[in-house]
This record gives C-alpha cells, structure tokens and sequence, in this order.
C-alpha cells in the first residue's frame, strides 16, 4: 500500500531557498499531495520552479497588501492564500509570520518541520548534517530551537 501524503502545502521563499540548498527540493513530493506558492515568491526567488509546483494567485489583494505593512511580499501571500483556502500548511520560516499565522489560526510548519517529517518518513537518514548546512548558508536557527529538532529526531 502506498504511503500516504500529507495535505496541501503553500511555501515561502526561505524554505524553497533552503531545500535547494540541500538538493532536498524533490523530498516535498514525496510529503505532500499539493505543493503551491504564491505569485509573490516567484518574484522573489527570481527563476523557474519545478513543474510540479503550483502557483496559487491570491484573490484578495487588499488583505495581502494589508499584511505587506508588516511582512514580505512572499509571507503576505501565503498567509493570504491559507485564509482564502481550505486545508493547506503554511510553510513559513520569518518569525513575525509565523507568529501573524498563529493569531488567525492557521496550520503552519517550516523547513525544520519539513526535514522532521522527512526523517520520520526515512525520506533522509539525519537531520545534523543538513542544519550544519544551512548554519554555513546564513540560515537563522536558533541553538534551543536546534537542540529540540535534534530530539524530535531522535539524533542527541
């Protein structure tokens, strides 16, 4: 029988960047039935994405440009888009965001959540060498926040 996905995802640009800079971008189709951006992160990543990844255009524009006044083009439009659909993750990394998402009760992970359930799912064998990876890559992870993956996963 096969393993079964997990539901639809919309992604931030930090989190696509990342999985790039671990050759793990392909792990998402593996997680995740659905894997959706908004048109804001292709703007910000600036190239081509996988065919397999959707864009999802935003249908309240006034609500997105409500949240630019304290967020990012691309966190904008995923928080936008988790309220106006049903039954999606948001995958959001940038603090603030996460925390505006909380407040509106929306369902959300991040990249650690993402490599998390890739291990559990034995899609990756350790999550060590890929935070030592991204620390090198400038990405911001706290050593608390570290420690505790490193548990989740079962690697301390």
């Amino acid at each position: 029988m096969p393993e079964e996905k997990d539901p639809n995802i919309i992604l931030d640009s930090s989190s696509i960047i990342a999985l790039y800079k671990l050759n793990l971008i392909e792990i998402l189709k593996d997680l995740y039935n659905s894997i959706n951006v908004p048109e804001a992160v292709i703007s910000e990543l600036g190239h081509d994405l996988p065919h397999w990844i959707r864009i999802l255009p935003v249908d309240d524009i006034n609500k997105a440009k409500d949240f630019r006044k304290m967020l990012g083009d691309g966190e904008s439009e995923v928080i936008t888009l988790g309220i106006e659909k049903e039954n999606y993750v948001l995958v959001l990394d940038d603090l603030r965001a996460r925390q505006t998402a909380r407040k509106l009760k929306l369902k959300i992970t991040g990249l650690l959540g993402i490599l998390v359930k890739a291990k559990k799912r034995k899609k990756i064998s350790e999550i060590k060498p890929l935070l030592e990876i991204l620390d090198k890559e400038n990405f911001r992870i706290s050593h608390k926040l570290k420690d505790e993956i490193l548990t989740i996963a079962g690697e301390v």
